[in-house]
């Protein structure tokens, strides 16, 4: 503009373009643009200069400072990582794209042709300085490139260097030209040795064949057809988060605490907006957190100290290949390694290698201690208060006391490893007291499952035997472990819809299930309950044709008829039906795995082949348990292969066992469906100050209530299941077992199946979700086995017939000692013993009905609390809560038939008197 003013001129097109373009184009920012102009668009598209290119020579280098080769293999390798990169496919196209985006090559071109002599000086570069620095694992490596020539190289890098970083105001094209003359200006002729080698050897290896020759007949595998579409593959693909959340905020009592709080950038450093802090309608803060959107950079638990960061090892995918592949995989993955053989023997006698008896429940305690911090750490609130602080830091410290007298307890344990031991226990207390939650629950870990198994010893193989509760989980876990993967791979969610919708089982399924049955029938008792239990959890109707398969064979088993395993084929699967003997019919059988049926329901039990001619079968599909074949049976015309006398009882304990694995995994299944949906649903947005909608149902009084009753029907059976004495009174303890099992995941109110549909609400309806084939499996328990009316009619007539007490001698003494202890537990001990005293009236039409009923719930009750009473605390806490539950029920229902029972002999009584 002063240029056109200074000339007189008006600010016209050509005075603008003389006085304004013409210098802007000859300036050596508008040069170095037009010269770069295709840079930007290279960078934004490129997929090897920011990546394969840097990760080849980051390989390169880590295979040139091997020691252990020589040159010349370090040659052949880095060639080989030179040519697999130059084979990528659209390597060649970015190379194309890369050199129009910089234009070095006529650059480089002239200086070679200008070279006149070898080893010339270069003109005089900006003074600059060039530092390499590599790193492997954290150690500073020194780099060995070039040997004799790497100073003469290094220098003429920083030459070269100095010019392009220059300001000196020169264009790119001319800083370029200047440092390609930096690099070009040593070379001699003894260079260009080690260059042509490495061309030698990147060209042998671009030539040698990579791959076998395909064999003659091979097919296309171009011309193949997809074997799994795309949609099939994402819906076999399920990411498994863990229930509790990776984030917590320790958010203090204190409100100066809190303003500090408040003030750090946590609240505005975190990029996908986890953490909000608003402020109430009463001024009082409130931090609201949302796990869910969290990209784990980690930037929060660097922020503040109020925030505890984990990564809780629960966190999984699931995908499955159409391969065999996996299978062989997972084949070799289980086989047993090979013993390892020792250099040379122990000199000495292990120390460790019997265990004084002071110690074994000290262990007992502390691996509980254990369990207890992880337990605590992965299910406490997102937003902990110094109140949950305070209580998570006195439990991470009792693993150190409870540590410190088992160590008093063995002293011939070696000082070097006490004082180890010592120190792991001492460290989760004080993660813990530095707001390290995740990280006490990772080493108390470590604890349990490297210091606990070598203090145990070698004759006991565990933990300790104090602690009752380890037979619940830990001996089998390994074995569950490795089974629930192997269901989960081919029974997910989509897969048991399709079967509750009629679709057969596929040949991988079915194989899988046969051979679930034949390891459940030679497995030892807690892995057979173990694997049963899995099975519940995948799909109860799975589960059920492998506990028919074991029933069928424990009733051949206890008639002393093993001969008849003899007339089938190697490997059969056995179903059991229970036919009416004056129609010769059965109204169900579970058919989808059976070869052969075992038929019940008369003095002697049959068996049956599954593809006998004369057998007439007619599915039926509007019952629950779909997946097993419900089919129901006409005998007529069918010819049985054996016969043997029924055994008494028709159910034994072993079978009513595997029924209650069955359910109880059901039960975990369905707490565990109830648990996430209660925790991730969002009802009634912007009421009970929750404008932004983040508050899930979780905080309501009856979601309480619903999620808390299915946890004391979960723990009742598995005390029952584990714990068999609790039913020790019980006139048929099996009888007694089945009927506690049927109803707690039956569909009454108040049980599992029932909670779990009022959690899921209207959603419990859809057809994509498993809720309401679930309810429906659950409506079939009570049918298994044997009819509940008819076991509890049974064993209400014998309890009358015997005049039996509900609870035996024992029980209520230590009932009684409960009650005088005082304690959380006292007032459901008082309540047992007054829930077992009255009798209904022996002249009711129901007094046998009634009397099993009270029964059947103070047994539950009275062995929740009996085991809630073993436990230390904090470890029987929920159990706690679980017997004041189950004896609240007992009471309620004792106070029902003393009611009823009042309310009938007033009626009889005014009737007689208006007679």
């Amino acid at each position: 503009m002063r240029a056109i003013r200074a000339a007189g001129e008006g600010f016209t097109a050509d005075a603008l373009a003389r006085h304004y373009a013409a210098p802007l184009r000859d300036s050596t920012a508008h040069r170095d643009a037009e010269w770069l102009g295709d840079w930007p668009e290279y960078v934004a598209r490129t997929r090897f200069f920011f990546g394969p290119l840097v990760d080849t020579a980051l390989a390169a280098l880590d295979r040139w400072h091997q020691p252990a080769l020589a040159e010349e293999q370090k040659r052949r390798q880095i060639a080989e990582l030179v040519a697999g990169l130059v084979r990528t496919e659209g390597f060649a196209a970015d190379v194309r794209a890369l050199r129009r985006a910089l234009p070095l090559e006529a650059v480089m071109r002239q200086r070679l042709r200008e070279l006149p002599s070898w080893g010339r000086a270069s003109e005089p570069a900006p003074k600059g300085e060039v530092l390499f620095h590599y790193s492997v694992d954290g150690e500073r490596v020194p780099l060995t490139l070039g040997g004799r020539r790497s100073a003469r190289w290094h220098a003429a890098l920083a030459r070269a260097a100095g010019h392009v970083y220059a300001n000196d105001g020169r264009p790119l094209e001319a800083k370029f030209a200047a440092a390609a003359e930096a690099l070009l200006a040593p070379l001699r002729p003894g260079d260009l040795f080690p260059l042509v080698r490495w061309a030698v050897a990147i060209a042998g290896a671009l030539l040698r064949r990579t791959r076998p020759p395909v064999e003659e007949g091979a097919p296309d595998l171009a011309a193949a057809p997809v074997a799994q579409p795309l949609d099939a593959k994402l819906a076999t693909v399920g990411f498994l988060p863990a229930a509790a959340t990776h984030l917590r905020l320790w958010w203090p009592t204190d409100l100066l605490r809190r303003r500090i709080i408040s003030d750090e950038p946590l609240w505005h450093v975190c990029p996908a907006g986890v953490y909000q802090l608003r402020q109430q309608s009463d001024g009082a803060l409130r931090p609201v957190l949302h796990p869910e959107n969290c990209i784990k950079c980690e930037c929060c638990w660097r922020a503040t100290d109020a925030i505890d960061w984990g990564r809780p090892g629960r966190h999984a995918i699931r995908y499955h290949p159409p391969s065999a592949a996996w299978e062989r995989l997972w084949a070799q993955w289980q086989a047993p390694l090979p013993a390892p053989i020792a250099p040379h023997p122990r000199p000495e006698p292990d120390p460790l290698a019997v265990v004084p008896e002071a110690a074994r429940p000290l262990l007992g305690k502390l691996a509980t201690a254990l369990r207890r911090v992880e337990t605590v750490a992965a299910q406490m609130a997102r937003v902990a208060d110094g109140a949950s602080s305070e209580w998570f830091r006195h439990l991470a410290d009792l693993p150190r006391q409870i540590g410190e007298r088992l160590v008093e307890a063995l002293p011939s344990l070696p000082p070097t490893a006490t004082e180890e031991f010592l120190a792991a226990l001492a460290r989760i207390g004080e993660h813990a007291a530095r707001g390290r939650a995740f990280w006490a629950e990772a080493d108390a870990r470590m604890v349990r499952f490297h210091w606990l198994p070598l203090l145990a010893g070698r004759e006991t193989g565990s933990e300790g035997s104090a602690d009752r509760s380890d037979e619940f989980t830990d001996l089998t876990e390994d074995f569950r472990q490795r089974w629930r993967a192997r269901l989960d791979a081919h029974f997910d969610r989509r897969a048991c819809l399709a079967l509750d919708a009629g679709e057969p089982l596929s040949p991988e399924q079915r194989a899988l299930l046969r051979e679930a049955a034949t390891t459940a029938a030679a497995a030892p008792p807690p892995e057979r309950l173990a694997l049963v239990r899995e099975l519940g959890a995948t799909d109860p109707a799975l589960g059920w044709l492998v506990v028919e398969h074991l029933w069928a064979l424990d009733r051949i088993a206890r008639a002393g008829a093993e001969a008849v395993r003899a007339r089938l084929p190697a490997g059969a699967i056995l179903a059991v039906a229970e036919c009416d003997p004056a129609s010769d019919r059965c109204p169900r059988a579970h058919l989808a795995l059976a070869d052969a049926i075992v038929i019940i329901g008369g003095p002697r039990d049959r068996l049956i082949l599954r593809d006998d001619p004369g057998l007439r079968a007619e599915p039926l599909r509007t019952t629950g348990l779909r997946a097993a074949g419900p089919t129901s049976l006409d005998l007529a015309e069918a010819t049985a292969i054996a016969t043997w006398a029924a055994p008494d009882p028709a159910v034994s304990l072993a079978t009513a066992r595997d029924f209650a694995a069955l359910t109880l995994g059901f039960i975990e299944r369905m707490e565990a469906r109830a648990l996430e949906q209660v925790e991730s649903r969002v009802q009634f947005p912007g009421l009970f100050q929750d404008e932004a909608g983040r508050d899930s149902i979780a905080k309501f009084g009856a979601m309480k209530q619903l999620v808390g009753e299915i946890a004391t029907h979960r723990e009742a059976v598995a005390t029952l299941l584990f714990e068999p004495e609790g039913l020790a009174t019980a006139p048929d303890p099996a009888a007694a077992l089945k009927c506690l099992a049927s109803h707690a995941v039956g569909t009454d109110m108040g049980t599992v199946a029932y909670n779990t549909w009022q959690v899921f609400g209207g959603m419990a309806y859809t057809a994509h979700d498993t809720i309401g084939k679930d309810y429906r499996d659950a409506s079939e328990f009570r049918f298994l086995l044997a009819p509940d009316d008819r076991l509890v009619r049974a064993l209400g007539e014998r309890l009358a017939v015997a005049e039996n007490p509900i609870l035996s001698e024992s029980t209520e003494a230590r009932l009684r000692e409960i009650t005088l202890a005082g304690g959380p537990l006292a007032g459901a001990a008082q309540a047992l013993l007054a829930a077992a005293q009255p009798r209904p009236d022996p002249e009711s039409p129901t007094a046998a009905v009634d009397r099993a009923e009270l029964a059947l719930r103070v047994w539950r009750a009275a062995a929740l609390t009996l085991r809630a009473a073993r436990h230390d605390a904090p470890e029987g806490e929920a159990l706690v809560e679980a017997s004041r539950l189950a004896a609240a029920e007992a009471a309620r229902w004792a106070a029902e038939l003393a009611d009823r029972g009042r309310r009938t002999r007033a009626a009889l009584a005014l009737g007689e008197a208006l007679r």
